[in-house]
């Protein structure tokens, strides 16, 4: 009587720890990726950069940020391990890429944020 517990406790365990398992392993899949593209005019090649991204798997837009010059997307590593796909996309322009997850964040951040949100100090009173 004492087994058919024990063994429904390690088959639930083992259920969810593959369930766990298998999330850790999407959110990896994907990463984010940010191209720079100094004087790329965004707001003119926006739709034939989206009818391009209909035929290719793996790959969304996330973003455009026409102040910034920059295209977020996000990438499926099993699908495009490599970043060719970007390099196909835009054959005669000159980009960086950023991969890195801290310095995309930091550059969608400094995108996002108002400019008048930017901490000055406080003016004291002197007599």
């Amino acid at each position: 009587m004492n087994k058919f517990p024990l063994r429904t406790v390690l088959f639930f365990l083992i259920f969810f720890a593959g369930i766990t398992m298998t999330r850790a392993q999407q959110t990896e899949r994907f990463a984010d990726l940010i191209v720079k593209a100094p004087g790329f005019d965004i707001s003119k090649s926006l739709e034939s950069i989206k009818t391009q991204l209909n035929s290719v798997h793996g790959l969304t837009l996330v973003a455009a940020y026409k102040k910034s010059d920059m295209l977020h997307f996000r990438i499926d590593r099993q699908l495009h391990a490599d970043n060719s796909v970007i390099y196909t996309l835009f054959p005669d322009l000159t980009f960086t890429l950023v991969e890195e997850k801290e310095a995309v964040k930091a550059l969608v951040d400094e995108a996002t944020l108002p400019k008048n949100d930017t901490a000055t100090p406080a003016k004291t009173k002197t007599e």
